[in-house]
């Protein structure tokens, strides 16, 4: 049931970390046009490793939290939230 469900997720090619934040920088910004309750979802395949691990992970969430404060949107009318899958 959860396979059927990812193929609705659109899925993003990075595999770096400078692309992942390019690619979470693009629906950040997107979030500006997005209606309130709306939201989008993308999966990274390609850093399904790195964003599985704990450490990573926080130093990626603290890169988004301390960017907040310089961001006009990001932070108050749009926020990122990471989903791990236990596959």
């Amino acid at each position: 049931e959860e396979e059927e469900e990812e193929e609705w997720h659109p899925q993003d090619a990075a595999s770096t970390t400078p692309q992942l934040l390019s690619a979470l920088w693009f629906m950040i910004s997107q979030g500006k046009t997005m209606a309130k309750g709306e939201s989008m979802t993308i999966l990274f395949p390609n850093m399904m490793e790195s964003l599985n691990t704990p450490t990573y992970l926080a130093r990626l969430m603290a890169h988004f939290d301390s960017c907040k404060d310089v961001c006009d949107d990001f932070g108050i009318h749009t926020t990122l939230v990471p989903f791990t899958s236990n596959k």
